[in-house]
């Protein structure tokens, strides 16, 4: 398929759209906007990511098969009054079939702290850009005949039109869901490290894109989006400035040593083609947000089936730990041990909540124990 994917969910989300999701959340029109313009590839990258394993493809083929092929044509009418809600509650469902209840409340965390808009707002977009999302991939599937292998082939060649419409920051804090494993999980964690450097000059950052592109192999759209930026640089500052400019030659070896630094380490936690230090961050950020959301007795009984997917997560990461290298493993015991101070922290707080500790409680003293079995 030629077209760009990103693009052809754009064109549907007219002002029709813009108008539902700003009532149902409350935001502004340009902060509708940014949230949506960020939502979409995000969508995209982790319907990709979930559709490459057996589960999350049938899963993808059971929606497509069921849906109404007058999706798109219908959603503008549905979008009003007391039908509003419902379809962001059906696109939350599918949401939460593709991903899971703790990816979602990941990707929802992510995109709220990365917009600096609430978690509320950001799930009812989602919610309702869902039903648009999923039109459009059953619009594409039957005009090219597809079969779910098929509609993912298709998808997988539009990584580079997905990674283009995502912002780097978003990505960064993405990184450890699994979600933008499709568009290269160690392409994005190295380019969350060198971040800082980078950003040591205005020029820098296409000196040391650049360096990281030579030293860690990224791919060709990486490469397009590194010339583009560098290409700026060379018209603002002028090629010969920029080649001289010492800070900018620093934060390029700065940068060569971060991301040869940041491949041996992701390489040693590398257990078969599990990456056990991504795996436990994704532990780390979905019992951070999860319990970031716990404030009443209502929203503590809310937090516990995220709670009991967290627990899952540890123990299907316990037998991959041990086959950990004898080098890698005090620097795994170290993150184990931040997360369950971050989690005693929370258990802490919660506990001066009147009627939430009993609720709670338990099932965090539970997760605690599979925690401290990885450090032990």
């Amino acid at each position: 398929m030629a077209s760009n994917i990103v693009d052809l969910i754009r064109d549907q989300l007219d002002d029709n759209f813009g108008q539902a999701a700003t009532d149902a959340t409350g935001l502004s029109v340009e902060e509708t906007r940014r949230t949506v313009g960020d939502a979409v590839p995000a969508l995209l990258a982790g319907i990709l990511s979930s559709g490459a394993t057996p589960t999350g493809a049938n899963v993808l083929a059971s929606a497509l098969r069921t849906q109404d092929q007058n999706t798109l044509a219908s959603l503008p009418s549905i979008m009003t009054g007391t039908n509003l809600q419902s379809l962001i509650n059906l696109g939350l469902n599918i949401l939460t079939s593709f991903f899971g209840e703790v990816k979602l409340a990941e990707l929802i965390g992510a995109l709220s702290k990365f917009g600096g808009i609430n978690r509320s707002s950001v799930k009812s977009i989602l919610g309702l850009l869902a039903p648009t999302v999923m039109g459009v991939l059953g619009q594409q599937q039957r005009a090219g005949g597809l079969d779910v292998d098929g509609l993912m082939r298709m998808l997988g060649a539009q990584k580079g039109n997905i990674a283009v419409a995502m912002p780097s920051n978003l990505a960064t804090a993405l990184r450890s869901t699994g979600l933008l494993d499709s568009l290269g999980g160690t392409i994005w964690t190295v380019a969350g490290t060198i971040a800082p450097a980078s950003r040591a000059t205005a020029s820098g950052t296409g000196a040391a894109a650049n360096t990281v592109e030579a030293v860690v192999g990224r791919g060709r759209t990486w490469g397009m989006l590194v010339a583009g930026w560098l290409a700026l640089v060379l018209v603002g500052g002028g090629l010969t400035q920029i080649l001289k400019t010492e800070p900018v030659q620093q934060a390029a070896q700065d940068a060569t040593g971060a991301a040869t630094q940041v491949a041996s380490t992701a390489k040693s936690m590398v257990v078969g083609d599990v990456d056990v230090r991504q795996e436990l961050r994704s532990i780390t950020d979905g019992l951070t947000q999860t319990m970031a959301d716990v404030r009443d007795p209502a929203s503590a009984k809310a937090a516990l089936p995220m709670l009991t997917e967290v627990g899952k997560k540890v123990e299907y990461l316990t037998p991959l730990v041990g086959k950990l290298s004898e080098a890698a493993k005090p620097a795994f015991v170290e993150m184990v041990k931040k997360t369950i101070a971050s989690l005693q922290a929370e258990t802490d707080r919660v506990a001066s909540i009147e009627g939430v500790s009993d609720t709670i409680k338990p099932t965090m003293d539970v997760l605690k124990a599979k925690l401290e079995a990885l450090a032990a």
